[in-house]
């Protein structure tokens, strides 16, 4: 997984650009007024300009707190976008999820299949072979549904009114067993888009109470 330097990252703390790349400060330079740096492990932001290098002087900085300066749209932020590392779990200094404003991307590992997260929150997965993002998100319905191989099972506890394509389609039971792959489809009903199942086994009936869907979407963040 994706990793990054600095002291554990508590859940929901807030970054950008500014605190990940921002100096310690030096007697040496000079700052204009804006600027980052790191003094004593505080984040600052110059608020006078320094045109002659100098001790490092209170007066002239102002300590600030990243997730207010990200919600005022400074320190490299993205014009106020929120960044969160890891919204979910416990402080670590390993980086395995990034939510972007209400977007959650997974990170994976290089390792493969032992890096997946899955999340009931969508996320961001890879990208199709046009150039489109795949997501995906599972779906807890609730209780044990049976699939047939003959016809369609419409899940209600599955609404995907943006769908517009299905990558792929899993699901396990309650106990969690093995992971069995579903054949996909959607349907409407009432104004809303449903997925619908079929198990590809021959003459057998299936069973998923959490179904994970990689999928396209008709509209981005």
């Amino acid at each position: 997984m994706a990793t990054y330097s600095g002291s554990d990252k508590a859940v929901g703390y807030l970054f950008t650009a500014s605190n990940n790349t921002a100096a310690e400060y030096s007697s040496a330079s000079t700052y204009a007024e804006g600027d980052y740096t790191i003094n004593a492990g505080t984040l600052y932001k110059c608020v006078t300009a320094i045109a002659t290098p100098e001790d490092f002087t209170p007066a002239h900085w102002q300590a600030v707190l990243i997730m207010d300066e990200v919600a005022a749209g400074g320190g490299g932020g993205g014009g106020g976008t929120t960044v969160i590392a890891n919204p979910a779990g416990a402080a670590t200094d390993t980086l395995n999820k990034l939510q972007v404003g209400a977007t959650i991307y997974d990170i994976p590992s290089g390792g493969g299949s032992s890096g997946h997260t899955y999340s009931t929150t969508e996320q961001v997965v890879g990208t199709w072979l046009d150039g489109s993002t795949i997501y995906e998100k599972t779906f807890d319905l609730g209780s044990d549904v049976s699939i047939s191989y003959t016809g369609w099972t419409t899940l209600q506890g599955a609404q995907m009114d943006d769908l517009a394509g299905i990558v792929a389609a899993e699901g396990a039971t309650a106990i969690l067993g093995t992971f069995t792959p579903f054949i996909a489809t959607s349907t409407t009903q009432g104004g809303h888009k449903y997925l619908q199942l079929q198990t590809p086994r021959n003459g057998y009936q299936s069973v998923v109470r959490f179904l994970t869907v990689r999928y396209l979407k008709t509209t981005t963040p």
